[in-house]
Parts: C-alpha cells; structure tokens; sequence
C-alpha cells in the first residue's frame, strides 16, 4: 500500500509542477505593446497637429478626430496621477512653445499657456508625482509647472547633450539617450531631477543596429525624435533617419533594439508613404494583469497542461494496473 501510494504521490506531484508553469519556455520576439494600452503620434508635415493613432504591429496611424493646421505638436507625455496627455507644440510667425493638452479620444488640443523661462524644450516628460521636466538647447534640465508653463532651471546642466529624454514609469526613473555612432548604440543615462545631472547607465545602454527600411538600404536609426516607454519598462523610439518615422522598440533588460515599421498614413503622406513626419509619441493606458512573463508561451502551457493530464492518467492506470495484478494472485 505505501508502494503504490508514493507512486501517486509522485505522479501527481510531477504533473501538478508542469501545470503551474514551473517548466519554462524559451520566450522569443521583440516586446509588443502591452495589454489595455495605446500608442499615440502627433503629426508634424503636411496636416498638424494632427492626432493619430497608432498601430504598433505595422505602423498604420488613423487620424483620431478632425484635421487641423498650424503648428508641429513636439514631445507628449502622460501625467500618472490622472491620466491627462500633455504636449509641447510649437507655433510659428511669431514662434511660441505652448503647453497644450489632447484628448486621446477626441483629437483636440487645448492650450494652456505659452511656456516661458527657457528658449526651446526637448524631452519632456512626466514623473510619477505629477511633475514636469525637460532639456533646453543648452542642455540644462527645467521642471515645468503644468498650470502656469512656466519653466525653472534645475542645477547647472546635464553634462551631455541628449538626443532624446524619457520617463519610465516601470522604475520610476528619467532617462537621457546619447547615440554613439562608432558603436551604433544609444548611450544611457539616467537623470537626477533634484540636480539636474545625467549619470552614465551602461546596463541599458540600446543597440541600433543598421535596418534596411523599404527602399532605404543600411539606414541608421540614430535620428531620435522622441521616445516613450511602456507599462512594461520597454522604449518605444521614433526616428528620422530615414526621411520618415520609424518605429523601434527595444527590449530594455537586454538593450536589444527592433524595428518594427515606418509610421504611415494615407491621408497625410499624400506624396509617398514614407513622408509622415512626427517629434510626438506617447502612450496611454494601463497594462492588463497578466501572469508573470516567465517566458512560458500559451501553446506551451497548453502543452504542459496536456502533459499533466496524461500523467495524471497514467499515474491512476498504474494504480489500476497493480490492482488487477494483485486481486489475480
């Protein structure tokens, strides 16, 4: 009796293992946008500020709302505490930074004020508390007031003159990008929003290697525009290398960079598909819970799960079978 109990004990201690999970897939790819969330471009060429929306598997951007005409929408951010989408966008004649707001759904931009104490600003972004920040050409980090646009200058510099500046709020962390362009990598550094200075990251530093982009043979995506990280602590890059938008994402553990597809959009690329311009992505949403990423895929959890039922089944055969030998005794 004991015999046969150990053996169902074992069986079933196996296949309860591989139905939790516990034996891993190898999981393989480029990160996907997660779950509950949405990608989000401002246009900047033939039709502005025009809001679209962004299929992230193949780049097709539908116009969100009414298009309208007369300023280059530049670097969004979504404030965590509630969710509202900010944008920096420039107007011209006489030239203006304003601090708008747009509603994802709608398309419709507001302004809240023109932003004064600094001449441009790049890489805007939005902490987890609500507050603002952004470089300057002289590479000097401001916080923003969102109410009034008024920008103040925080410590003496960065160090560096960054491409690109983003927040991600998987690590709560503001990072600068540097692109080198011997080793086609995006140097990065993360921000200190108390001093305003950057400090080397080595450990995320982004390969970009070189893409054939359509016609565009061997181009380097080393152009940034903006960037945007999601619920998953991935960047999401927009470049102009290539005389259009490209979309990259990149696996942030492993500084793995992927290209993905050129943003495109029949209305406003009215000379060629590859002519859609923008300095403008963001990201809205929550990511849906999900399982933790474990590698294990959902055809191999099917696997696993049919496994088990069959040791399982062959765990009560074997109980069976020694029933029968012993009642024949």
């Amino acid at each position: 009796m004991k015999k046969k109990l150990a053996l169902a004990a074992v069986v079933l201690a196996t296949a309860g293992l591989i139905t939790a999970g516990i034996a891993p897939a190898q999981a393989t790819g480029a990160p996907t946008l997660p779950a509950g969330q949405n990608f989000f471009a401002g246009a900047c060429d033939a039709i502005h500020p025009q809001l679209t929306s962004v299929d992230t598997t193949n780049g097709n951007a539908t116009l969100v709302g009414s298009a309208t005409d007369g300023s280059c929408p530049s670097n969004a951010a979504v404030n965590p505490v509630d969710g509202v989408v900010y944008m920096l966008y420039y107007t011209y004649d006489p030239f203006v930074i304003n601090l708008a707001t747009v509603n994802p759904a709608t398309g419709v931009y507001t302004v809240i004020a023109p932003i004064t104490g600094a001449p441009a600003a790049w890489g805007f972004s939005i902490t987890k508390d609500g507050s603002a920040y952004f470089r300057s050409p002289t590479s000097t980090l401001y916080s923003l007031d969102l109410t009034t646009a008024v920008a103040t200058a925080v410590g003496a510099g960065l160090g560096l003159n960054p491409d690109m500046m983003g927040y991600n709020p998987a690590d709560d962390t503001l990072y600068a990008f540097v692109y080198d362009s011997g080793s086609s990598t995006l140097i990065t550094y993360t921000v200190n929003t108390s001093t305003g200075v950057a400090t080397a990251d080595p450990s995320h530093n982004v390969t970009m290697a070189d893409y054939s982009v359509d016609t565009y043979t061997g181009c380097n995506l080393d152009s940034l525009e903006g960037v945007a990280f999601d619920g998953n602590g991935n960047p999401w890059f927009v470049s102009d290398s290539c005389g259009s938008a490209e979309l990259v994402v990149a696996d942030f553990a492993t500084g793995a960079a992927t290209f993905v597809a050129l943003i495109t959009n029949s209305t406003i690329s009215t000379d060629s598909p590859y002519d859609f311009y923008t300095e403008s992505i963001f990201i809205t949403g929550t990511p849906t819970a999900a399982l933790p990423d474990t590698g294990a895929s959902a055809i191999a959890l099917v696997s696993t799960g049919a496994i088990a039922a069959g040791l399982l089944g062959a765990g009560a055969l074997a109980l069976i079978m020694v029933r029968r030998r012993q009642a024949g005794k």
